[in-house]
């Protein structure tokens, strides 16, 4: 059979050549090419028809499928609230020095703080930098933030970033006024923050904390394990050692002194100016609550030290190194596009239209489940990372939720990367069979 192709494919061609000379024969050489293109561009219009209808099968199809996904979101795996995930590949038998921040780490806040806080805000901005009174009508509304948004403190405006730097076109808001897109582009020229802009914006990064019965005994392993141990915050001593006194001293687990557990306690370190300036060093008395300007050549057990910097830090302790639906909308945008230049412009743009208005539906569906106002913590609108997952990937070997989830750990375990990331190591997969219609 194979051998009579040739022949078979030849016998075609005469066929065609011989039809094509008989009409050039009975309607004459321009009529017959007239008729061929006519029956070309038929049998092309049909097959774009045909490209058309299909994707829009497939459009109704992906609808149907995302009303399915509430449903669906409950079959779901769930994320281990108590894992640790990794970045880099991480071997904890080689981390000898573990470095904490107080606030939001060390120390747990109630939810009143936040209240409590946004209300004394409110008192110093009317009585101490005269705000209208009516300032003091506003009430703190918990859902409205989250975390890995910035503030630009020159132009007032809480943004959300993405991966790129660039602002969320729904990320932009001026008190709790939304921005629009147009505004974004007369305050800041473009949606992308430039480097001088960025200079202005206060990140709001604040992620972990301790639950107070589980610190202590955190702390007590890894002194166990021979780490050594330091607390570096922005607080004043005063403010911490209150704080700490609460969490260690009070419960009865550390008679002596809460400083004796850490090796090095540096207050009012001027974070994030620290890892970057060369400030010195300075000796707080505790008792006279001053400071010393004899220059700090060594950390001493049970001192408190100010200000500071990382290089100086290093130097002095001599620690370094490691020790220390929606895309299926997507995908049919896509194939409409190669489509589209050759079918008919009315029936291209009304598919169009109805494809972007999905896609900004799936959009709104999506950012809701999460925060209605600034959608998905990790994750920008476009469903790619936010600049809050970016300075996780950059800065974090590991993260978790919080700190004590080590204690499930072994001080010598070592953490690999998953080889079938998609975003981010914590994103649970999800197997498409759940989206697909029963």
């Amino acid at each position: 059979m194979r051998s009579l192709r040739p022949i078979s494919n030849f016998l075609r061609q005469r066929s065609a050549l011989w039809a094509e000379n008989n009409l050039r024969q009975v309607l004459g050489v321009e009529a017959a090419r007239r008729w061929f293109t006519d029956q070309t561009s038929s049998r092309s219009a049909a097959i774009i028809t045909n490209e058309i209808e299909k994707i829009r099968i497939e459009f109704e199809g992906a609808k149907q499928s995302f009303g399915n996904i509430p449903a669906a979101l409950r079959k779901m795996p769930k994320m281990n609230p108590e894992g640790i995930y990794v970045n880099k590949n991480l071997r904890l038998d080689k981390i000898q020095v573990y470095g904490f921040d107080y606030d939001y780490t060390l120390a747990h806040y109630s939810k009143n703080l936040q209240s409590l806080t946004y209300d004394l805000a409110k008192k110093f901005l009317v009585r101490e930098l005269k705000y209208p009174e009516s300032c003091l009508q506003f009430e703190y509304d918990p859902s409205f933030p989250i975390r890995g948004l910035y503030f630009d403190k020159m132009k007032g405006c809480l943004l959300k970033l993405d991966f790129f730097g660039s602002i969320e076109p729904d990320g932009c808001f001026l008190g709790r006024q939304k921005v629009s897109r147009q505004k974004i582009i007369q305050i800041y020229g473009s949606r992308h923050i430039g480097r001088d802009q960025a200079s202005g914006l206060v990140r709001l990064m604040d992620i972990f904390c301790f639950s107070e019965n589980q610190l202590p005994k955190f702390l007590t392993m890894l002194k166990d394990k021979g780490k050594k141990l330091f607390l570096l915050t922005n607080s004043p001593y005063c403010f911490v050692d209150g704080g700490m006194r609460f969490l260690l001293e009070d419960t009865g687990v550390y008679r002596d002194s809460w400083r004796d557990i850490f090796d090095v306690v540096i207050a009012c370190a001027n974070k994030p100016t620290f890892y970057t300036s060369e400030h010195p060093f300075r000796y707080y008395n505790i008792e006279k609550d001053t400071l010393a300007f004899t220059a700090v050549e060594e950390f001493l057990p049970g001192q408190v030290y100010y200000h500071g910097c990382l290089k100086s830090f290093l130097q002095i302790t001599k620690w370094n190194g490691p020790e220390a639906k929606f895309h299926t909308i997507q995908e049919l945008l896509g194939k409409f596009h190669m489509v589209m230049p050759r079918c008919d412009e009315q029936t291209s743009l009304s598919l169009l239209d109805e494809l972007n208005d999905e896609r900004i539906h799936c959009r709104c569906m999506m950012r809701n489940m999460f925060n209605t106002f600034f959608g998905a913590t990790f994750l920008a609108d476009s469903g790619q990372e936010s600049a809050f997952s970016y300075h996780i990937h950059h800065y974090a070997d590991v993260y978790t939720s919080k700190p004590e989830n080590f204690l499930l750990y072994s001080p010598e375990a070592w953490l690999h990367v998953p080889f079938d990331i998609k975003i981010m190591p914590h994103h649970v997969k999800v197997p498409s069979s759940l989206f697909k219609q029963q």
